[in-house]
């Protein structure tokens, strides 16, 4: 005695246009994974002869972590100018700047050791121009809000962070990578 099934065909093209592959759920994503970037540009300038760390504008950002074991990866390019004057008593040394990261989370996350940036003047009239670029990766141990800020310090002689008319001005990045 023979059998008939009869069934419908599926049209497998049909099938696959219905899954929503745009939308990968974050659990889902493989270790490595890209799972979130803030960028923060800075477009004030700010001039300091601090020798104490002082928020540079422009450079503090918010992050909420999708997952508290991922890794951070955050990149900091910021511009500077030192601005030597004979007015200044430290004419004729070193002279620079120094920058710091941190959060109101974790508080120093990294530090510039010794002169940082650095020149040495010989005169009244040298001026010194440059761009630090740093990146470092932590984890957040939180899924709660971070805020991230940027510091920086003089070194001698007063300096002038993200001034638009000596060069490119500051970015802060932050990239959440999943593990």
């Amino acid at each position: 005695m023979a059998v008939r099934v009869n069934k419908s065909p599926i049209n497998i093209r049909e099938k696959l246009n219905e899954l929503d592959y745009a939308q990968v759920p974050y659990e889902k994503m493989p270790a490595g994974s890209v799972i979130q970037v803030a960028t923060q540009r800075a477009t004030t300038s700010l001039e300091t002869s601090s020798t104490s760390y002082v928020d540079i504008d422009d450079m503090t950002i918010n992050f909420y972590p999708k997952y508290a074991d991922s890794k951070v990866w955050i990149n900091v390019m910021s511009h500077y100018y030192v601005q030597t004057s004979s007015a200044n008593p430290w004419v004729a040394g070193w002279t620079g700047v120094q920058y710091q990261l941190l959060s109101d989370v974790h508080g120093i996350i990294i530090e510039d050791n010794g002169y940082g940036e650095a020149l040495y003047t010989a005169s009244s009239t040298q001026r010194y121009m440059g761009t630090k670029n740093f990146s470092i990766a932590h984890t957040p141990n939180t899924t709660g809000l971070i805020e991230y800020k940027v510091q920086g310090k003089a070194k001698g002689a007063a300096v002038r962070f993200h001034y638009d008319a000596y060069g490119l001005q500051g970015l802060i990045t932050i990239m959440e990578i999943r593990q």
